[in-house]
């Protein structure tokens, strides 16, 4: 502590933290996102974000598909790169690139036949 706040990875009480030396960061934590954004991976990061998209009607047809793929080349990536990470992302991919599509259909249906009353 220098007065009265705490150093960059440093506990109460003193030393670093997360088994880290004083000092000593990682790739993940000093990229500035905090190793949330899998920027080393694209794929999984494309994946996630069409798969988000895929929820809007219309482009959940052409997304939900590439989100599925994207999102199995975003895990095969993160397998043979750990350091890449982005295995969550790649997998909201893989689902949400499924999920989507139906819940526009879900959504769609249930508008037609609200409507038709």
């Amino acid at each position: 502590e220098r007065h009265g706040r705490r150093e960059h990875g440093q506990f109460p009480g003193g030393g670093g933290g997360a088994g880290q030396a004083e000092g000593d960061e990682d790739d993940e934590t000093s990229d500035g996102t905090g190793g949330v954004i899998p920027y080393k991976n694209g794929t999984a990061l494309a994946a996630y974000y069409c798969a988000v998209f895929s929820f809007i009607p219309f482009a959940g047809c052409a997304l939900g598909p590439v989100a599925i793929v994207l999102g199995v080349m975003g895990i095969l990536y993160a397998n043979k790169h750990p350091k890449a990470r982005g295995m969550g992302h790649a997998v909201f991919g893989i689902v949400g690139g499924l999920v989507g599509p139906f819940f526009i259909a879900g959504v769609a249906a249930a508008f037609g036949v609200l409507g038709k009353h």
